[in-house]
C-alpha cells in the first residue's frame, strides 16, 4: 500500500472559495504519484474531497473506490430505509450523500443549520486537533438524538474524525463509518473478494470493475465480507499543516490503513509475485 499525504490546509481557500476544480487539481496529483508506484487502484478517505473528485475533468491516473457508494451500499447491506448525514458542511450542503443513498431507496437526512454548524465547527476547531471533549461528544449525541427522533435508522459518519468522537457504544444510532466502511471494501479489493473500480473522478455513473484472474475469496451467503481495517489517527482527514497528530486508533487484524490527510489518495497494490488472497501493504 502507498500512501500519498497533501494537507487539507494547502487547499483550504479553494474549498472556502467553491473552487472545486482547483481542489481537483491537487487530488489528481495524490492519485498520480501512487501510479507511478504501479498501484491498482486508490481510496480517498474523505469525503469533502469527493466533491471536487467528481468535477469533470481528465480521467484520474487510477481507478478508485467512491466513498458514499461505499456507504450507501454498507446501508443497503443493512436495509436501512432513512440515514442522517454527519460530516463537514462541505459534505452536508452537498448532494454526495443524498444521491448515493436515493439511488438505492434510502432517504438521506440532514440535521438543521443549527447542528449542521456545530458538527463542523467541532471537527475543525477540537477534532483535527486530536481535543475529544465530553461536552463534544454530549452535542454529537443530541445532533443525532434529534435524527433519530425524525425517524432515522442509521447515522453515518461522513467523516474521519467524527467516529474517534461518537463511538458505537455512545451513539444513539447505529453507524455507518465511512472510513471502517472503505477499508474494508480496499482490502477486499485489494485480495480479489472484490472487482477492481473502473471510476476515475467525475460524475458517478455505473461504474463497476473486472474481476481478477487468479484470485478469489469467498464471503457469506448474504455477500457480506471479512472486517478488516485500521481506523485513521486522531488527526484525520482535515488536519492543517502543523496539526498534532494525536493518539492513533487500533489497528484491526488486516492493518489496512486509511490514510490521514485531506487531499490523499491510499493507493492499492497486490504485486504480481503476492500469493493469492494476499494484499502487499
Amino acid at each position: 500500500m502507498t500512501l500519498d499525504h497533501i494537507a487539507f490546509g494547502a487547499s483550504t481557500a479553494a474549498w472556502d472559495a467553491g473552487d472545486h476544480a482547483a481542489a481537483r487539481d491537487t487530488l489528481a496529483i495524490s492519485a498520480r504519484r501512487p501510479a507511478d508506484a504501479e498501484a491498482d487502484f486508490f481510496i480517498c478517505p474523505d469525503s469533502t474531497a469527493h466533491l471536487a473528485l467528481e468535477v469533470p475533468g481528465t480521467d484520474l491516473a487510477l481507478p478508485g473506490l467512491h466513498i458514499a457508494e461505499i456507504v450507501a451500499d454498507g446501508a443497503a447491506r443493512e436495509g436501512r430505509r432513512r440515514v442522517g448525514v454527519l460530516g463537514t458542511t462541505y459534505v452536508m450542503d452537498s448532494p454526495l450523500y443524498a444521491r448515493a443513498l436515493g439511488a438505492r431507496g434510502i432517504a438521506a437526512v440532514l440535521p438543521p443549520p443549527e447542528n449542521r454548524g456545530t458538527v463542523h465547527r467541532i471537527i475543525f476547531d477540537e477534532l483535527v486537533n486530536g481535543e475529544f471533549t465530553a461536552a463534544s461528544r454530549r452535542r454529537y449525541r443530541r445532533v443525532v438524538e434529534d435524527l433519530a427522533a425524525r425517524g432515522c435508522d442509521a447515522v453515518a459518519l461522513a467523516c474521519t474524525e467524527i467516529p474517534l468522537l461518537l463511538t458505537p457504544d455512545v451513539s444513539p444510532l447505529p453507524t455507518l463509518d465511512s472510513t471502517r466502511l472503505l477499508a474494508r471494501a480496499a482490502f477486499d479489493t485489494a485480495t480479489g473478494l472484490r472487482p477492481l473500480p473502473t471510476w476515475r473522478g467525475g460524475a458517478v455513473g455505473a461504474w463497476g470493475g473486472r474481476p481478477r484472474a487468479g484470485r478469489g475469496g469467498r464471503g457469506g451467503a448474504d455477500g457480506s465480507r471479512p472486517w478488516a481495517a485500521t481506523a485513521p489517527s486522531a488527526r484525520g482527514c482535515h488536519a492543517p499543516p502543523g496539526a498534532s497528530a494525536g493518539s492513533a486508533a487500533a489497528s484491526a487484524a488486516a492493518s489496512f490503513t486509511a490514510a490521514s490527510a485531506g487531499s490523499v489518495a491510499s493507493a492499492c497494490s497486490a504485486p504480481r509475485s503476492a500469493a493469492p488472497g494476499m494484499a502487499a501493504v
